[in-house]
């Protein structure tokens, strides 16, 4: 066991602000007004938990410049994604199209304001614990 079940997960630049910056080269000429971010493909971090592990409360954090992605309810005896790796990676390797996900993404996992997170509410509002 790597986790523990109370713990935390934070990812960060998961949320692309558009396409181009999910390029999976860093390096690529762009010309869109974020062209200084990237954040590759690890937005689809998302949509595979929500596909795979629907146990877990994935929270979107809108901290700049790209997001951030709080994972709790971590099961750490859980070898789903370990085991189906290979069939995770084809499934999300080509999405037909990414910059449709990634509105869908939006869409079922609303961007919860970091200043309401950190203004001393009761944390267990958004991260299950």
């Amino acid at each position: 066991a790597v986790s523990d079940p109370n713990g935390l997960i934070v990812l960060h630049d998961c949320m692309p602000l558009n396409i181009e910056m999910t390029t999976r080269d860093p390096a690529a000429p762009r010309t869109d007004p974020f062209k200084a971010m990237w954040t590759g493909d690890v937005w689809k971090i998302v949509p595979i938990l929500k596909t795979y592990r629907p146990d877990l409360d994935v929270v979107l954090v809108d901290c700049p410049p790209t997001g951030l992605v709080c994972i709790t309810g971590l099961d750490p005896s859980s070898r789903l994604l370990h085991d189906r790796y290979r069939e995770i990676v084809r499934a999300f390797r080509n999405l037909p199209d990414p910059a449709e996900r990634i509105a869908a993404m939006y869409a079922e996992t609303p961007v919860q304001r970091s200043a309401d997170i950190l203004s001393g509410e009761d944390h267990s509002l958004y991260f299950r614990v």
